[in-house]
């Protein structure tokens, strides 16, 4: 019952969130015909997509979970076993990466099979793919970035509050609240250097059609893997240094 009315919840509370962008959007839309280069069906579009990668990917949150691990000193229990904490915890959210996609996938499938058609949007089974692919880099490249933030437990105590206010950030600059490329440019050419579009918005931009499916958009999020990787490695070594381990 748990995990079922945990799935579920999650579902309906994410569904509340599309349908009142949904409204803000219609309300906005019937003042006008077109904002930036979005017509009323593509902003829907867009934000049915980026419902779809929230579930699947912001479901298990991993700083507070690595936190509270490392606060409670749990993570002694982890650490004494012959495997690595960092394996333990990214295969750990791969899995439930794994369980919310095929769990959300066919409800999605089902509702776009209505939609679309409204929305005049012919589904490309390749572009598909893509951004599918794309959006397992974008997935890990999260896991890694939330991971990190957990793993300064070692230094701060508690990271609840840092992490509350830098999830913020990310679903602002990944394009969670509005599509990057209606934001003032000063701001989407800061964001070409981060890596945090490459969670949501590259990976919808493909799927949508507004962005060629090109192979070179895997490099980009695959150099930001390889960078916060070895950083997640130095931040963890450096942090069992210091961690005393007693818990509360």
């Amino acid at each position: 019952m748990a995990y079922r009315f945990d799935t579920f919840a999650m579902f309906f509370s994410e569904s509340l969130s599309f349908f009142a962008l949904f409204y803000l959007w219609s309300s906005i839309y019937r003042q006008g015909g077109q904002i930036g280069n979005y017509s009323f069906p593509d902003i829907v579009l867009y934000y049915f997509a980026a419902n779809f990668i929230a579930l699947v990917i912001k479901g298990t949150d991993v700083a507070w979970n690595v936190g509270d691990e490392i606060r409670l000193g749990k993570i002694v229990g982890v650490m004494l076993r012959p495997i690595s904490y960092s394996k333990y915890k990214f295969f750990q959210v791969m899995g439930s990466y794994f369980f919310r996609g095929i769990s959300y996938f066919a409800l999605f499938a089902l509702v776009g099979a209505f939609l679309f058609p409204y929305l005049g949007f012919v589904l490309d089974p390749w572009r598909a793919f893509f951004s599918l692919a794309l959006m397992g880099l974008g997935g890990i490249l999260y896991f890694l970035i939330f991971y990190i933030v957990g793993l300064t437990t070692f230094w701060l105590g508690l990271v609840r509050g840092f992490n509350f206010g830098f999830m913020m950030l990310v679903i602002f600059l990944e394009g969670g609240l509005v599509p990057l490329d209606l934001l003032p440019s000063a701001i989407t050419k800061i964001n070409d250097f981060l890596p945090f579009k490459h969670i949501m918005f590259v990976p919808i931009s493909v799927f949508t059609g507004r962005m060629d499916a090109d192979i070179w958009l895997f490099l980009v999020p695959a150099i930001w893997i390889a960078v916060f990787y070895f950083f997640a490695k130095f931040i963890f070594k450096k942090g069992i240094k210091a961690y005393e381990g007693f818990g509360i």
